[in-house]
């Protein structure tokens, strides 16, 4: 009887603290809703494909272009073996061919920075 005495004390206890427990406990956090923007792969290649010909027309003058790199909605990089002196003019070149009426379908087309950068290569 003495046995039955305290497992039911003791039970008493366990849910009195589950009951205070969830009483004094912090209140319910808030589901936090993200908005999920749906990202089109086709779309993103598309538009990497009309920058990177329109660079390549752009820059069609200049002696050497090397690699160009395009991250999508973040950055242009040029490699070249143009003196660096001219990589202002090849921005200016490249902002135009960005804000031409060929270039209006694409995104954000303003979020791209222009970086270039000059190398010598071995001929």
């Amino acid at each position: 009887m003495k046995k039955r005495i305290i497992a039911v004390g003791a039970g008493a206890i366990l849910t009195t603290a589950i009951i205070v427990s969830t009483i004094f406990s912090d209140p319910p956090v808030e589901d936090v809703v993200l908005e999920h923007t749906e990202f089109d792969s086709q779309l993103a290649h598309q538009e990497m494909v009309s920058i990177s010909e329109a660079v390549m027309k752009a820059l069609a003058d200049y002696e050497i272009i090397g690699d160009v790199q395009i991250n999508y909605q973040e950055s242009i990089s040029i490699t070249t073996s143009e003196d660096q002196s001219i990589a202002e003019e090849m921005q200016n070149e490249i902002l135009q061919a960005l804000n031409s009426e060929e270039l209006s379908s694409v995104t954000r087309v303003d979020a791209y920075d222009i970086l270039i950068r000059s190398e010598v290569y071995e001929k």
